[in-house]
């Protein structure tokens, strides 16, 4: 079946919207949903999440999941991969790799790590199709004390910057955020939600479990 021009016409106009100006700003990947203290997490776990928010006025998700691997005590390196949507009418393959390392001494009474990331989205829609990149570097905090009655949840904040590129556009954006991390009775995963700022709002959440 053919598509209908009045379809074929409002779907240039999102690709239009989205590939100028600050549009997909949000990295294409998952929250942090981490402390800054890298060594409350287990050589390797496996995670699965999801992001929901805005970017110029369009309705974006992001289902994802993520590897993560220690490369030192204080270094752990990750890959993601996911699919993204926009309001229903395009959407795609997202992937990306990233790390953290925390860095001692830096901020009294938190922890605190550094993060950079590249992620990169592939996304169609009726008639086109185009490919977006997002370079992402900010510091991570996270209380070093546990909350709760439990002693099993931390907070966490990030801020930093992000930079979206493709088809001849590039952007760059302040983003910050935070959200909370809780630690499951039997200590094999956590939980974690929170929100993230890049232009427009997100929020999301997700699982990690613990593989040894």
């Amino acid at each position: 079946m053919r598509r209908s021009t009045k379809s074929l016409l409002a779907s240039a106009a999102m690709a239009g919207s989205l590939i100028s100006g600050s549009a997909l700003a949000e990295p294409f990947g998952l929250l942090n949903g981490r402390v800054a203290n890298m060594a409350n997490m287990s050589d390797m776990s496996v995670e699965v999440g999801a992001i929901f928010g805005e970017v110029s006025d369009i309705d974006y998700e992001h289902f994802g999941a993520r590897v993560n691997y220690r490369l030192s005590p204080v270094t752990f390196l990750y890959g993601d991969l996911g699919m993204t949507d926009l309001d229903s009418r395009v959407d795609g393959l997202a992937f990306g790799v990233g790390a953290f390392h925390q860095m001692d001494g830096i901020v009294d009474g938190a922890d605190f790590a550094l993060h950079f990331s590249y992620h990169r989205a592939s996304l169609e829609g009726d008639g086109f199709d185009f490919d977006r990149n997002a370079i992402t570097l900010e510091a991570l905090f996270s209380g070093k004390e546990p909350m709760g009655a439990s002693d099993n949840m931390f907070w966490n904040a990030n801020l930093g910057l992000n930079r979206a590129s493709g088809d001849g556009d590039t952007d760059t954006e302040l983003m910050f955020g935070g959200g909370v991390v809780v630690r499951n009775a039997s200590g094999s995963g956590e939980f974690y939600v929170g929100a993230l700022y890049v232009d427009d709002l997100g929020f999301g959440g997700g699982y990690r479990h613990f593989l040894d």
